[in-house]
Order: structure tokens, then sequence, then C-alpha cells
């Protein structure tokens, strides 16, 4: 028996590696919860998976270069909760932006 194989690879392509924390189940698969960066509310995207990385899961499609994936909590999310972004300090009343308050 013989056969004739042809492949194609894409060297430029990155794979897009996450967490697996960032990862559920829902009905339909793996998903992960995006968050939309504009009115700071999730989303629950269906992706799909590419393999195990040495520093999370790969994804071979559903999210996109860019998108913020939540990595932690996602057990306690639904899609349209509002969440806080990294790096976003509230000011206090003395206008100190290093002490919450």
């Amino acid at each position: 028996m013989t056969a004739s194989v042809a492949l194609r690879i894409d060297d430029e392509a990155t794979p897009l590696v996450i967490p697996v924390t960032s990862l559920i189940e829902s009905g339909e698969g793996p998903a992960v919860f995006v968050v939309d960066q504009e009115n700071k509310a999730v989303r629950q995207t269906a992706v799909t998976l590419g393999g195990i990385a040495d520093d999370g899961v790969r994804i071979a499609s559903g999210l996109r270069v860019g998108d913020m994936v939540v990595t932690a909590g996602v057990q306690f999310l639904r899609d349209g909760m509002r969440v806080k972004l990294p790096g976003k300090r509230t000011q206090t009343r003395s206008g100190d932006p290093t002490q919450n308050g």
C-alpha cells in the first residue's frame, strides 16, 4: 500500500496559547470568556483546542490576536457580566490614585 501526502505548513502562523484556567466547558464544548474592552462586559466564546503547550493550551480557532481573555474566576462569570480591567485604578477623594478608597 502506498500513499501520497501533501502538507502545507504555515511557518508564519503563531499559535495562540492561553492558560488552562481560562477554559470552561459549555454544553457545546470548550469555551472562554472574552472581554469587550469598550463596555467591559464578557461574552462566552467557543474555541477549538489545538493541543497542549508548555505554558497552557493552544487555541486552533475561536480567538483572534488581541482578544482579552479572562484567566481566573471563570466559573463565576455569565454572559454580559461587567468586569474591571487590569491596571485601572480609581481616584480617591484626595486625588492620590495610588490609594484605594
